[in-house]
């Protein structure tokens, strides 16, 4: 192999690993939303509320929380921007385990959104 095509070929992977290294770099952004009930939420202290951003691959982010207090609850998920994709939220609360809220349809998350997303939540009692 010539000097040039050494040249051409070294230029060439470093190329690819530089686009590798640039797709494999998360764009973290964050995502706002407020949790609220059509009923007054009926939860003990060891109430457990979940809320994850899922797409195709699985849950891209997901937070949990207690010491709910009154809606509207609002929350916070840091996600990975280029898994967004299809993706959608899904709420629930738990308590000692057991489903008592959920949000009957996932709600799809739209890239760019800038204002807080409302999940509603449903007795499942």
């Amino acid at each position: 192999m010539n000097h040039r095509c050494k040249a051409g070929l070294g230029a060439l992977l470093l190329g690819a690993a530089l686009l590798a290294g640039c797709a494999g770099t998360p764009e973290f952004r964050t995502l706002d939303a407020r949790v609220v009930s059509e009923t007054p939420l009926a939860v003990g202290p060891d109430a457990e509320l979940r809320v994850s951003l899922e797409g195709e691959g699985g849950v891209i982010a997901e937070t949990r929380q207690q010491r709910l207090g009154s809606p509207p609850i609002p929350v916070r998920l840091s996600y990975d921007a280029r898994a967004l994709d299809g993706a959608a939220l899904h709420a629930e609360i738990r308590e000692a385990g057991r489903l008592r809220y959920r949000q009957l349809e996932p709600q799809p998350v739209a890239p760019g959104i800038s204002e807080p997303i409302t999940l509603t939540l449903e007795s499942v009692d």
